[in-house]
């Protein structure tokens, strides 16, 4: 178990063991199909990050091949947001990735998704691709984001 600091706050971040419930109404907070979460949950790992017992976070990665992960999905629950844990999140991802001997994590996320957009980058992802109405032709539903109809998937890049 890693241990972060964050705002005052000793952030405890596990790896998902069999036994413990998925919290699935956290991660559809970054995805809002469960049948999405579910098909690669089954291929994938999945971190969750509690703070004195309570669940705040969770992140998934899924290997994409010999060189390159993945990062799924990454939720804060929103009582928990603006305190730093999206950052230890993904920083802890970037580490754990590493460690697993990949050299190139990516994320994707929509071109709506403008606070995600920038914590990705400030943490060194590069932009990598667009995926043209990729929310419109994937999502039986419109999916709205910051009062804009998510179109375009927009992928990230990152050498470790």
């Amino acid at each position: 178990m890693n241990q972060f600091n964050t705002t005052n706050h000793r952030l405890n971040i596990h790896q998902w063991k069999e036994g413990e419930e998925v919290p699935i109404d956290l991660l559809l907070l970054a995805d809002p199909s469960q049948r999405q979460i579910e098909i690669y949950l089954n291929q994938s790992q999945l971190f969750l990050a509690t703070i004195e017992g309570n669940l705040v976070g969770v992140y998934v990665i899924m290997a994409i091949n010999a060189r390159a992960i993945e990062i799924k999905n990454v939720a804060v629950d929103p009582k928990w947001q603006g305190m730093g844990i999206g950052t230890a999140l993904l920083r802890h991802a970037k580490e754990t990735i590493k460690k697993k001997g990949f050299r190139m994590a990516r994320i994707a996320t929509a071109d709506t998704s403008l606070n995600q957009l920038r914590l990705y980058k400030k943490l060194g992802f590069s932009e990598l691709n667009r995926v043209k109405d990729y929310f419109l032709n994937h999502y039986p539903q419109p999916l709205y984001e910051n009062g804009q109809q998510c179109r375009d998937q927009v992928i990230l890049e990152m050498t470790l």
